[in-house]
C-alpha cells in the first residue's frame, strides 16, 4: 500500500528523529524511500550562477548520502534529492509530482519551535493531499532503529474510511510483530439546551448510547476475529465518552502506544477540509507519533488494487445519531 516514502531532512537532529520510523515503515512495505533537502531560496527557483547556493546544494547532497547509508545498510532502497526554493512548497510539489504515498516529517526541524508544529511541518501537513507520518521530536530523539513499534493504536468509528486505516496499521503491525490495539469511542450525543433534559429525553439518549455500544462491540469482535492470526496480536477497547479526541489521547497514554494510525476523515466522510475534527485534534495536540491516512480521492486512486479487499473486512457500522449529523 505504501510504495514511495518522502523524508524531508534539513540537517537538524530534530528532523532526523524520523529515521527509525522511516526504516520500520519502509521495511514493512518494501517501499522506496527518498531523502529530500531543500536549499532555501526566496526566489523559489534554481539559480545556477549563485556560488553560495551551489556550495550549499553540494553540502546537502553529501549530508543526505550520509544519512541514507543507515537505511541502505539494512538493504532498503534510498534515493537522495536536493531542490532549491521554499522548503514547504518544494516538499508538497515534489510529493504530488512524484506520486508519493507517505511523507514522514518531524513536528519540529532546524531551530526548533515554541509552537506545537514547526513552520515547515505545519505547511506540509496542511497540504492535506498525501498521507503523513508526523513524528514528535521531543519523544523520538532517543528511539532506536530496531523494533520502534511494540503497540500500534487505531481509532475507528465503523466507517469504511477507518477500515482503510485499520488495514494499513494491521499490515505494519504484522510485519513488525507489534500488537494492534483497536479503539472504538462511542460518543454521548449533545443535547444543547439551557435547562436540564427531561427524564424521557435523558432516557432516549441512554437508549441511543446503548444501541451504539452494542453495534461498536459487534464491530470490534468481528474485526478482531478477521484480523488476528499467527503473526498479528489484536486487542480491542470500547469506551463511551462525551469527548472523543480527549479519550483517544488518554487511551494512547494509558496503553503506552508507539504509533497511532488514523484516517483523515471519519464516518461523515466530509472531505471539504483536509482533515476531520478528530484527526485535526490528534495532529495538533497529540504526543505520540501519528500516521494519518489521507483518504482524498486522488490518493485513493493511487492505492494498489489489492487494498480494497481490506476495506471489505466489514461493512460500515450503522450507528444511530441524534439528528445532529455525523
Amino acid at each position: 500500500m505504501i510504495q514511495r516514502i518522502l523524508v524531508p531532512l534539513d540537517g537538524s537532529t530534530l528532523a532526523e528523529c524520523v529515521l527509525p520510523h522511516v526504516a520500520a515503515i519502509a521495511s514493512a512495505h518494501e517501499a522506496e524511500t527518498i531523502f529530500l533537502n531543500v536549499v532555501h531560496s526566496e526566489s523559489g527557483t534554481p539559480d545556477p550562477i549563485n556560488v553560495d547556493l551551489r556550495l550549499r546544494r553540494a553540502e546537502a547532497a553529501c549530508y543526505l548520502e550520509e544519512k541514507a547509508a543507515a537505511l541502505q545498510a539494512r538493504n532498503l532502497p534510498v534515493d537522495v534529492v536536493v531542490l532549491e526554493g521554499r522548503p514547504a512548497e518544494q516538499i508538497r510539489d515534489f510529493a504530488r509530482r512524484e506520486s508519493i504515498d507517505l511523507i514522514v516529517v518531524s513536528d519540529k526541524g532546524e531551530g526548533g519551535s515554541a509552537l506545537r508544529l514547526g513552520a515547515v511541518a505545519q505547511k506540509v501537513v496542511s497540504g492535506g493531499d498525501t498521507s503523513i507520518l508526523l513524528v514528535r521530536a521531543a519523544s523520538g530523539l532517543a528511539l532506536e532503529f530496531d523494533d520502534p513499534y511494540r503497540r500500534i493504536m487505531v481509532p475507528v468509528d465503523g466507517s469504511p474510511l477507518a477500515d482503510w486505516a485499520l488495514c494499513l496499521a494491521g499490515s505494519i503491525a504484522r510485519e513488525l510483530q507489534a500488537d494492534l490495539l483497536i479503539v472504538f469511542a462511542v460518543e454521548i450525543p449533545d443535547m444543547p439546551r439551557r435547562l436540564p433534559p427531561a427524564e424521557h429525553e435523558a432516557e432516549a439518549r441512554r437508549r441511543l448510547v446503548r444501541a451504539n455500544r452494542r453495534a461498536a462491540r459487534r464491530y470490534l469482535d468481528d474485526m478482531k476475529r478477521k484480523l488476528e492470526g499467527e503473526r498479528l496480536r489484536v486487542r480491542t477497547r470500547l469506551v463511551v465518552t462525551d469527548n472523543v479526541p480527549k479519550i483517544l489521547h488518554k487511551v494512547a497514554e494509558e496503553e503506552d502506544v508507539d504509533l497511532i494510525v488514523a484516517s483523515a476523515h471519519g464516518a461523515s466522510g466530509d472531505s471539504e477540509w483536509e482533515y476531520g475534527s478528530v484527526a485535526t485534534n490528534l495532529i495538533t495536540y497529540g504526543r505520540k507519533p501519528l500516521l494519518v491516512f489521507q483518504d482524498a480521492s486522488q490518493v485513493r486512486a493511487r492505492v494498489p488494487s489489492e487494498v480494497p479487499s481490506c476495506a471489505e473486512l466489514h461493512g460500515p457500522v450503522q450507528l444511530m445519531h441524534n439528528g445532529a449529523g455525523g
